[in-house]
């Protein structure tokens, strides 16, 4: 998992890459990556070496890495594991959505079952008093033996 932080402004200082850093700490990511619209500072870059590597099974990564945008559409990529890619999450993505909306019937003895709420509902009496209804569908049963 990574980090990613986008600031389009013009002041850019080692703070910002130091914040990367401890959102990526204490989101326990692997990496954190800054983009940034203008050229990053001297600090920055060191601020950002500070920070080490991590291992995966393709080699060793810079944990902050600082890419520009005009990098990025350069062609300059990012330096991580080819894991996850974005057509793979793409797809990753949509299986989960189709999984969600496959909608499973219960058996008809489960929705009787289940048809009695929890909690009461608080309902008018017949002069005006608030009672407390402990079956909802008590009203329906009798008006239809009555009738």
């Amino acid at each position: 998992m990574g980090v990613i932080s986008v600031k389009a402004g013009k002041n850019l200082n080692p703070a910002m890459i130091r914040e990367l850093r401890g959102t990526v700490e204490r989101e326990n990511a692997e990496m954190g990556v800054f983009i940034c619209l203008g050229e990053p500072t001297f600090q920055m870059e060191r601020e950002a070496s500070t920070a080490g590597f991590f291992e995966s099974s393709q080699g060793r990564h810079p944990r902050i890495q600082i890419r520009t945008i005009d990098a990025l559409l350069s062609g300059k990529g990012i330096d991580c594991p080819l894991l996850y890619t974005t057509v793979t999450m793409a797809e990753a993505g949509r299986r989960a959505e189709k999984q969600s909306q496959k909608r499973q019937t219960a058996p008809s003895a489960e929705i009787l079952r289940q048809r009695n709420l929890l909690l009461p509902i608080i309902g008018q009496g017949d002069r005006g008093r608030v009672r407390m209804n402990s079956d909802p569908l008590a009203h329906v049963i009798r008006k239809s033996a009555m009738g």
